[in-house]
C-alpha cells in the first residue's frame, strides 16, 4: 500500500498515548504517601565471544576449569561465562512528605573469581552504569545520557506511535504499541507499550531498546522489560525489572 503521511492529529494511538499521559499522576507509585516492598535483586556480569583463542590465552591458563561452565541460553547463538553474580535480598521503605527512601538489606550473596576480577571494584562500576528506569518521569538517565521517556508529556512531539494488536498480558487484556524516534540520532527509546484496555489507561508492560544509530558508551545492544501489576486493586507498581546490556570495543 501506498506509504501514509504520520500525523499527530486525527491519529487514534497518539489519542492513546495522550491518555495514558494524562493519567500518569494517578498510575505512578509515587502518588502513594508511604508504600513499601521486599526487592530482590540480582546483577551478572559476563563475557560473550568466547574464542578459542582468547580461551587458551597464556595469562588464562590457571582459571581453565571456568570454561566448564558457559552457558549458551542467556544469549541465543552465544556461548557466555559469568565472571561475577550478586544477589541482594533486602525491604525498601519510602515516605512521599518529606520525601525519603530507605533500603534494609537482609541477605546479600557475591561469587566472582578472585585475582581476576577487582569485585569491588566491579561492584561500583555496575553501581555507576545502572540507574532506575522511571518511564513515568519525563527525562530518564540511563547509561549516563538522558533520554526522553515514550510517555513524557512532550513524548508525542518526538516519538511516532503505532497501536499494533490487543493482546493479553497475564489476565490483562492490553493495546500493544509500537514507539519509535522520528528522529533515530536523537537520545530517545523504541519498543513496545502494553496499555490497559480500561479506563486506567495504565502501562502493564514496556520493553525497550536503543536504536543502533546511537553512539551509547560502546553498548551495543540494549533490552530493558518491566511489568507492573495492579496490588489488591489500589494501584500500579513495578513488579519485575531486567536490564541487559552488550557491551563491545
Amino acid at each position: 500500500p501506498q506509504k501514509k503521511r504520520y500525523r499527530n492529529k486525527d491519529n487514534p494511538a497518539v489519542n492513546l498515548i495522550n491518555r495514558v499521559i494524562a493519567r500518569k499522576g494517578l498510575n505512578r507509585r509515587d502518588q502513594y504517601s508511604t508504600y513499601r516492598y521486599e526487592k530482590y535483586d540480582k546483577t551478572q556480569f559476563a563475557l560473550s565471544n568466547l574464542t578459542e583463542e582468547f580461551k587458551n590465552r597464556k595469562y588464562l591458563r590457571k582459571f581453565k576449569f571456568i570454561f566448564n561452565n558457559t552457558d549458551t541460553t542467556k544469549i541465543p547463538g552465544k556461548e557466555i561465562l559469568t565472571l561475577y553474580m550478586k544477589e541482594t535480598l533486602s525491604d525498601v521503605y519510602s515516605v512521599k512528605e518529606p520525601s525519603a527512601q530507605q533500603e534494609v538489606i537482609k541477605a546479600s550473596k557475591m561469587v566472582t573469581f578472585e585475582g581476576y576480577l577487582n569485585s569491588q571494584g566491579m561492584t561500583e562500576y555496575l553501581k555507576y552504569m545502572y540507574q532506575d528506569i522511571d518511564i513515568y518521569k519525563n527525562d530518564i538517565m540511563f547509561l549516563t545520557n538522558i533520554f526522553l521517556s515514550p510517555i513524557a508529556s512532550t513524548a508525542p512531539s518526538f516519538y511516532r506511535f503505532f497501536i499494533q494488536d490487543t493482546v493479553m498480558v497475564d489476565t490483562t487484556r492490553c493495546f500493544k504499541m509500537l514507539f519509535a524516534p522520528r528522529n533515530k540520532s536523537d537520545m530517545l527509546f523504541q519498543g513496545f507499550l502494553y496499555i490497559t484496555a480500561d479506563s486506567s489507561y495504565a502501562v502493564k508492560k514496556i520493553e525497550i531498546s536503543v536504536p543502533a544509530e546511537i553512539n551509547l558508551n560502546w553498548a551495543k545492544e540494549v533490552k530493558v522489560k518491566q511489568e507492573f501489576s495492579n496490588i489488591n486493586g489500589q494501584g500500579w507498581m513495578l513488579t519485575d525489572d531486567f536490564i541487559g546490556i552488550d557491551f563491545g570495543l
